[in-house]
């Protein structure tokens, strides 16, 4: 796409590249920086370089062959970037290894033919539907369009496939679970993704079939260009924000690695089932089994660790000197319950004795609900429903109603 006046580049520059940069510093020099914090990073270094090469390109003189301008496709890596971002989050201990830079031959294939097989930096040969909708596409353009889109959709699988086997994994290691830990904001992402090509591609539409006669409507290349790089915009600063917010959803130590999925074998599990390879090699017997929900038992029963709303499955296996998934384990086999759910299940009844204690009504249901472990009303009322078959004030009132009752049959 090209700028066609001065006031485009300076609009993309002044919204786009201060934002990216002081995300990308912040993301870098954070107080508990991640792996996921650097890929973030990236990212958003590498969505500010398009709107970049687009100044560079208005104001630059290309017959010096600037290799900046002569780039091409950082699309392309967009997508793979993505997915190994949410990779970081589900697995603490993922690194990227030799074998997953071939996810970016796309964009550096693109880019070397460009570079080294382009006569002169133009964006003569990329012109497609997206990229400049007043102009008839090349063959060029119309492959690289059909590549982003493929990719954008193979990725787009990928990374909701992790996303749903995340979202029913979690609750095996997890207590209490936000929104920000179940990543369903990517969702939104992949949405704001395929609402940009597409918005862009029917504008590029309307402008063909009005060239041809068909419509009398024409979307100009300003206000296509406006349109444009307002909704580009709004997905970096909509992707910042989440990227700024989110932070690690499983402790990072050793033992946590030893439970996680290994990045060799991640792939093979998110296709199987779960429970028919989750525990195929713990090595636990059925007497080791027992005998660990007997302690678990008697540890939850006396020193309640599950008041702790930051309570996990790491820091309860401590307590009872094993290991993590042995835990899981005899917690999913046993009780036939998730982690999560157990957990939960003891929080409510610690909330329905303190309820049956205060015969007053003296304190405050959010109060209980704090002192039972849980971190929000929300999930209190939630797990109380689920667990008693009823809310935390119609338990409530229906012991009021029972003492009422008792009281007066007394007197009579």
């Amino acid at each position: 796409m090209i700028f066609t006046n001065d006031f485009a580049p300076w609009m993309v520059g002044l919204a786009i590249l201060p934002h990216s940069l002081f995300v990308i510093i912040y993301l870098i020099f954070k107080e508990k920086i991640g792996f996921h914090d650097r890929i973030a990073a990236f990212i958003v270094f590498i969505l500010m370089l398009i709107p970049a090469r687009q100044i560079a390109f208005h104001y630059a003189d290309h017959e010096n062959l600037n290799l900046f301008v002569r780039i091409y496709g950082y699309h392309l890596i967009t997508s793979p970037l993505l997915y190994y971002y949410c990779k970081s989050l589900v697995i603490p201990s993922f690194q990227i290894k030799k074998i997953d830079l071939l996810h970016a031959m796309p964009f550096f294939l693109f880019s070397m033919y460009f570079i080294f097989l382009q006569s002169k930096a133009s964006d003569d040969g990329y012109h497609t539907l997206i990229m400049n909708p007043t102009k008839e596409p090349t063959s060029t353009g119309k492959f690289v369009g059909l590549l982003s889109f493929t990719i954008l959709i193979l990725y787009s699988i990928k990374i909701i496939k992790l996303v749903k086997y995340h979202k029913s994994n979690i609750k095996d290691y997890l207590s209490q679970i936000t929104e920000n830990q179940t990543l369903s904001w990517l969702y939104w992402i992949i949405a704001s993704f395929y609402g940009t090509i597409i918005l862009t591609i029917t504008s590029g539409i309307l402008t063909r079939l009005t060239n041809m006669g068909f419509l009398n409507m024409t979307i100009s290349l300003e206000i296509f260009n406006t349109l444009f790089w307002t909704i580009y915009t709004l997905l970096i600063y909509i992707l910042s924000f989440f990227f700024i917010r989110q932070t690690r959803i499983l402790p990072e130590t050793s033992e946590t690695q030893k439970v996680q999925i290994s990045n060799n074998g991640f792939e093979d599990e998110i296709n199987e089932t779960k429970d028919s390879i989750k525990y195929k090699k713990s090595g636990l017997t059925e007497e080791s089994k027992l005998n660990i929900h007997k302690t678990l038992k008697d540890i939850m029963d006396r020193k309640k660790p599950y008041l702790d709303e930051d309570l996990n499955l790491n820091k309860l296996a401590k307590l009872l000197y094993v290991r993590s998934n042995h835990l899981s384990q005899v917690i999913n086999e046993v009780e036939n319950v998730s982690f999560f759910h157990y957990v939960n299940e003891w929080r409510v009844r610690e909330a329905m004795r303190l309820i049956q204690e205060d015969i007053s009504n003296e304190k405050k249901l959010i109060e209980i609900a704090y002192d039972s472990g849980f971190n929000s009303l929300s999930s209190f009322n939630l797990h109380f429903k689920r667990v008693s078959g009823f809310t935390p004030r119609e338990f409530r009132n229906k012991l009021s109603k029972d003492s009422s009752s008792f009281g007066n049959s007394s007197n009579w």
